[in-house]
């Protein structure tokens, strides 16, 4: 029987040979019957690569775990370190995309073992960022910045000043997340003038496509739609089907903030397909909790119930990620839904549920938002003093973080509120 497969797939490898594509996932399949560990690894790779290709991450995953599991149950089988490591890099940088984030950790961090006791300083640094990435998602930003710091030095040292860029464009995300929003744009900006020197035109659409949603943040709305645009351009061109998705959710983003409620319910649903395609969770619960806070805005009882299954789709998403802030963000929408149905003891549950988790991953804008939201439940319900309270604390924390103009947006309505219970 084993010997049966290997032959068909020698004879494969042989009569395929000028257009192996057509079959490459049925070599895989015959030698992983006949346990010839060494074609396991070899085509377990090569079918990796090609799932790639055609945007297909979990399948890759799948292929790749293949030849590590081979490599890893023979262990008289000769492998380069090279081999290796370029199987645990592949699976470290899917598992960002398919979700399997405790996976990725696992995996960069046997490459920096490994890549360390082979001096090779470039593949630490990569595992390093790829880790640093995982770490942002999961709102562990010291470990973040501790990592990308490394990750910079090795790859300045070394003159790559592509990926010191991306570096920057990391350091940037962490500063943005935290609410420091000049440092974050001072970061970008440094990310971006790397990526111009190196002609690397998929990096700065990444790149402004960041600097678009940091501008959304900073209520500069001309030069964020300028920045979506700038990056949809360009990552159209480059064919970056991933960030492609992002950038279209980031700019139905904008568009909640502009209140342009149907357009941005637009962008959100069309990504929802094509993220489920292409087995990118993290943008697909984004999709789902994005919509949800559109047809929140528009209101209604059908947009509401329907917004309500949507935050459940993206809650599951994002606790199966361990993503904090989206999952804070879930129960967030779930509080603004229950405030549009007056069901006021659900709405102040979730409230406080989404602070809670916002406090622990350590995210004082998004938490100034929230108290802002509360405070209007509040005021909606008729207890002002609540409302007064929670849009007070707003209001410190964006007086820490030095922003003026949301400073001001809580003293007008502080003032509604005091001129409220004056005159009740």
């Amino acid at each position: 029987m084993r010997r049966a497969h290997k032959d068909v797939g020698m004879c494969m490898e042989r009569v395929y040979k000028e257009r192996i594509d057509e079959v490459i996932f049925d070599i895989v399949y015959h030698f992983n019957i006949a346990l010839d560990f060494e074609k396991i690894i070899e085509w377990g790779i090569k079918a990796g690569e090609r799932c790639i290709k055609i945007y297909a991450p979990n399948e890759a995953v799948a292929h790749y775990k293949l030849a590590l599991n081979a490599i890893d149950t023979r262990h008289n089988i000769k492998v380069k370190k090279e081999r290796i490591a370029h199987i645990l890099s592949k699976l470290g940088e899917l598992s960002w995309i398919t979700g399997e984030w405790d996976a990725g950790i696992k995996y960069n961090e046997r490459l920096i073992s490994l890549s360390t006791k082979e001096g090779d300083t470039k593949s630490v640094a990569e595992a390093q960022y790829r880790l640093a990435m995982i770490f942002i998602g999961r709102s562990r930003y010291d470990e973040a910045i501790e990592a990308l710091e490394k990750s910079l030095r090795t790859f300045t040292d070394e003159g790559d000043i592509v990926r010191a860029a991306d570096c920057h464009r990391g350091i940037g995300k962490v500063f943005r997340k935290k609410g420091q929003l000049d440092e974050a744009l001072e970061s970008y900006s440094i990310g971006v003038g790397l990526a111009e020197r190196a002609a690397d035109e998929n990096l700065l659409g990444r790149l402004y496509n960041d600097m678009g949603v940091l501008y959304v943040f900073k209520e500069n709305y001309d030069l964020a739609e300028e920045h979506f645009k700038m990056s949809i351009d360009i990552l159209e061109k480059t064919s970056d089907q991933f960030e492609l998705c992002r950038a279209y959710n980031n700019i139905g983003s904008f568009y909640l903030k502009t209140k342009e409620y149907e357009t941005a319910l637009g962008y959100f649903k069309e990504q929802i397909i094509p993220t489920k395609k292409i087995g990118d969770k993290n943008n697909e619960g984004f999709s789902y909790v994005n919509a949800a806070e559109a047809m929140t805005n528009l209101g209604g009882k059908e947009n509401l119930v329907q917004a309500e299954e949507y935050c459940k789709k993206g809650l599951q998403i994002f606790e199966m990620l361990g993503e904090k802030h989206m999952i804070a963000a879930s129960y967030a929408s779930f509080a603004i839904i229950y405030h549009k149905l007056q069901d006021w003891n659900r709405a102040i549950k979730h409230f406080e549920k989404s602070i809670e988790i916002m406090k622990d991953a350590d995210l004082p804008y998004y938490i100034a938002e929230l108290q802002l939201e509360f405070g209007l439940m509040y005021g909606d319900k008729g207890d002002e003093y609540k409302a007064i309270n929670q849009i007070s604390k707003a209001q410190v924390i964006w007086q820490e973080l030095g922003n003026k103009e949301r400073v001001e947006e809580a003293k007008t309505v502080l003032m509604d509120l005091r001129m409220a219970m004056n005159k009740s």
